[in-house]
């Protein structure tokens, strides 16, 4: 199953003990998928802190630098 499955092809009986079971584990792969996305939005999220964490640290080192050599 997709994002474009999940979103787009949603039909859930529940009338049924088959049909209810069904549904049980098209909804548990719905929250696989979320929970998969969830973690790759946090890893590209980690990987933009560090980058900025990084720049930042630059721009204070590059700043210092220029206060010793003016000084």
């Amino acid at each position: 199953i997709d994002l474009e499955t999940l979103f787009n092809n949603v039909n859930i009986q529940i009338t049924t003990q088959e049909a209810a079971s069904a549904a049980q584990e098209e909804i548990d792969q719905a929250i696989n998928i979320v929970m998969s996305e969830r973690a790759n939005i946090g890893s590209i999220q980690e990987r933009f802190n560090f980058a900025a964490n990084n720049i930042q640290s630059s721009i204070l080192n590059q700043q210092s630098a220029l206060s010793v050599i003016r000084d």
